[in-house]
């Protein structure tokens, strides 16, 4: 069983499930220069998949208040990784 289902049907916690996605992921935030100026993007070193910071909070898998946390270093990058991926 992955971890997203076991968090999912209540076997393990939230801390738990960021334990365990901390162990499949290797988060790092870059900066990417396109068409419309400079944005962050977190990139999981271990799968080489990126994700956009702007796209996950267009498409609601992170609020505005979460980014706020993150940025002020309030939950970690592994946490806020788990976020901004949608694997929840």
């Amino acid at each position: 069983m992955r971890p997203e289902e076991a968090y999912k049907l209540g076997l393990i916690d939230w801390k738990m499930f960021v334990n365990l996605q901390s162990q499949e992921c290797d988060w790092e935030e870059i900066s990417v220069k396109g068409p419309k100026g400079e944005s962050s993007v977190l990139h999981d070193r271990k799968s080489g998949k990126k994700f956009s910071i702007d796209d996950a909070l267009r498409l609601g898998h992170i609020t505005n208040p979460q980014l706020q946390q993150y940025v002020n270093k309030e939950i970690t990058i592994q946490e806020f990784g788990v976020m901004v991926s949608g694997k929840i």
